[in-house]
Formats: structure tokens, sequence, C-alpha cells
């Protein structure tokens, strides 16, 4: 039996992917006058808060999130980034590739208690997935926001970061 929840992320990640492939990638690091970050960062948090989330509680699945923290994780932006962050078509193939590990995590201990909560209280791998749906689906709303924007705008350039 498939969990909904399990359902809602695989329909949420493949539009994420289908968002992500559509905008031409040398506009994925243009960061805009008022917002704080660009669709790359919002792609990498979204891998980064699926690591947590989803991933780490699974032995067979090791938490891949800890190397995209400095770059990725709540509270960071484009423009206190030291060095390189990933290119965005590896964050794509990253977001990829997390969708067939999802297919390995095991439904049946969905309901049990987790070891410790996560961040935010949840105290299930259910509250931890429903979240991690909720939350791709607000970051895919954002990048979909900002890639009108920089059509909008008509400007493919407007603060670059270095790679």
């Amino acid at each position: 039996m498939k969990h909904p929840a399990a359902e809602q992320f695989k329909m949420v990640r493949k539009w994420t992917i289908e968002a992500a492939e559509s905008i031409p990638q040398e506009q994925t690091s243009v960061q805009l006058e008022d917002l704080n970050n660009t669709i790359q960062w919002q792609l990498g948090h979204i891998l980064t808060a699926a690591e947590y989330f989803i991933f780490r509680f699974h032995m067979d699945s090791p938490f891949r999130g800890s190397s995209y923290n400095e770059w990725f994780a709540p509270g960071t932006k484009p423009s206190d980034w030291k060095g390189n962050p990933p290119e965005t078509a590896k964050l794509i193939e990253d977001l990829k590739e997390q969708l067939k590990r999802f297919d390995r995590v095991p439904v049946e201990n969905w309901k049990e208690g987790l070891a410790e909560p996560a961040a935010g209280g949840f105290k299930t791998y259910e509250e931890c997935a429903s979240y991690a749906v909720l939350h791709e689906s607000l970051h895919t709303g954002e990048i979909k926001a900002i890639a009108k924007l920089l059509k909008k705008s008509g400007v493919s350039q407007l603060r670059w970061f270095p790679k």
C-alpha cells in the first residue's frame, strides 16, 4: 500500500524538476533586488530539507545534506556564500536522484516514533514526510514566482554571485 504523502511527494518533486528545467540555467543564479534568494538557492534548499526530513531517518538511504548546508540551510543566502555552491544542473540531477531514493523508503514504519523529534517537533516519519511535501510546494511556488519576475524584468543578470 502506498502512503498518500509518498504519492504527493512524487507529484510535487516532478513539478519542481519541471519548473527548474524550464528556466534558462544562467538565470538561476540571478538575485532580484528585493529578494534574499535565487532559484539556485531555492533548489538547493529543497534538496537540503528533503535530506533532513525524509532521508536521514533511514540507514539504507544515508544523509547527504550536510555538504549542502553551508549554502542552502535555513537562514543562508547567496550574498553570504563563500566558495562555489553546486551548479543548478547538479542540483536538478540531485533532485531526480532523491526521487529514485524515495522509492526505497519503507512505508510500513511511517507511523513509528522517531528516536528524537525532528526540527518543527515532528515525532513520526509520517509527520516529517508530510511537512517535506508542504515545504517543497512552497519553495516550488517561489521558484515559479522568481522566474516570472526575471522574465518580466527582461534582465538575465541583475546581481551575479561568483561560482
